[in-house]
């Protein structure tokens, strides 16, 4: 039995799948919470029994995700015999009072987030489940040690097999003559999140009129159920990147075709728009030293620009870092889009170095000819002077 060993202490949340308690583990002396249903008809308990199925395969361990609540244990009450799902203890608070709170959040955060519930519906949907009731209030923003923030999805009384239809009051655009609710439904859902994020309103709101129609004629549901399967939500009046903007409009396609299919999708997709992202979130940091840039041009993934290497280019090269520049030109920019390629202006080079000296004798062979002295004409003279003087010498004898 629950009661047990966990004590009630008092009721913090509720939704239609059950009442949320913040109670105590006598054994361990850890808070937790204790989900019970709302009523105690069986229609109640079944649906917190179903809840607690989906949980304890969620929780198994080749499934734990971060962003999915967790089960800790389950059981009945002693006195009433209801069902019980013991549920580990959160430090935050939901994200709809949180968003009621702040208002809109910054692109960059917003996006962060939504990626978190990406990453926990990719999960629900391997397993065949759709939560079919994703909105703020169905998800809690807890703050790890660190202060890291982590979103989990903490209600799962929505679950069901994919090709069901999502219950009535959900917010999920049905068409007519769709009786189909996948994945695709979730990420409606997520789109939804996502433009009350980062515009600090709903996509579509009840006080909109329908057109040729005056507001009093129509319920504030029925009026933004026409408006979610007959319109696209206007854009925000904020900086948003183009691509971002895109991947949302997808996100709330009025058909189910023409949104992604499957959280995989849409995380590639915020993946290619993340550079734009980042650029509008992030304000330009203090440029480092040169040197520092120079040294860290290498270990990052962005390629500086030409005119960035040029800049931070000593005046005097050795030439293996020169060459190594004039390679390192030649490599596509892996980063945002810089200005386009330019010739970079010749670099002097160091004076020639001239050759050693060449030795006498070799400068004596590289005479001209022409410039050499002519030597023949006392040669034949000295021969004809000899053969004089032995004839002489032969007669006296």
């Amino acid at each position: 039995m629950v009661e047990s060993r966990y004590q009630l202490l008092e009721p913090l949340d509720q939704s239609p799948s059950g009442v949320t308690w913040l109670a105590r583990d006598t054994h361990l002396g850890a808070r937790c919470g204790i989900k019970l249903p709302v009523r105690t008809d069986t229609e109640s308990a079944l649906r917190l029994l179903r809840e607690g199925e989906v949980l304890a395969h969620l929780t198994s361990p080749h499934l734990a995700n971060p962003h999915l609540l967790r089960l800790m244990d389950q059981g009945r009450l002693a006195g009433d015999a209801r069902p019980a799902l013991v549920l580990e203890w959160l430090e935050g608070e939901p994200l709809d009072v949180h968003l009621d709170r702040v208002g809109r959040l910054p692109t960059a955060r917003a996006t962060a987030l939504v990626r978190q519930v990406l990453l926990g519906l990719r999960t629900l949907h391997g397993q065949g489940l759709v939560h079919r009731d994703l909105c703020a209030a169905r998800l809690f923003l807890s703050r790890e040690a660190g202060g890291r923030e982590v979103l989990k999805i903490i209600d799962f009384g929505s679950t069901a097999r994919a090709s069901t239809r999502p219950p009535p009051g959900t917010g999920q655009p049905t068409p007519e003559g769709s009786e189909r609710c996948d994945a695709r439904a979730d990420l409606y859902a997520v789109g939804t999140l996502f433009y009350r994020m980062i515009a600090g309103q709903a996509p579509f709101s009840e006080a909109e009129a329908l057109p040729g129609r005056p507001t009093s004629a129509e319920g504030a549901q029925a009026r933004v159920q026409w408006l979610q399967t007959h319109s696209l939500p206007t854009r925000p009046s904020i900086s948003l990147p183009d691509r971002l903007w895109g991947v949302l409009l997808t996100l709330l396609e009025r058909r189910p075709e023409d949104r992604y299919r499957s959280a995989d999708a849409v995380l590639q997709a915020l993946d290619a728009a993340a550079g734009d992202t980042r650029a509008e979130a992030e304000p330009l940091a203090p440029a480092p030293p040169a040197h520092a840039r120079f040294a860290s041009s290498f270990r990052s993934s962005e390629l500086p620009s030409a005119h960035a290497r040029e800049a931070l280019a000593p005046t005097t090269q050795a030439p293996a870092v020169a060459d190594a520049l004039d390679e390192d030109r030649t490599r596509p920019n892996l980063g945002r889009p810089g200005p386009a390629p330019v010739t970079p202006p010749a670099r002097p080079r160091p004076a020639a170095v001239l050759p050693r000296a060449t030795p006498p004798t070799l400068l004596l062979a590289r005479v001209p000819a022409a410039a050499r002295p002519r030597i023949w004409p006392w040669a034949v003279a000295a021969l004809t002077l000899a053969g004089g003087l032995v004839a002489f010498v032969a007669h006296l004898s």
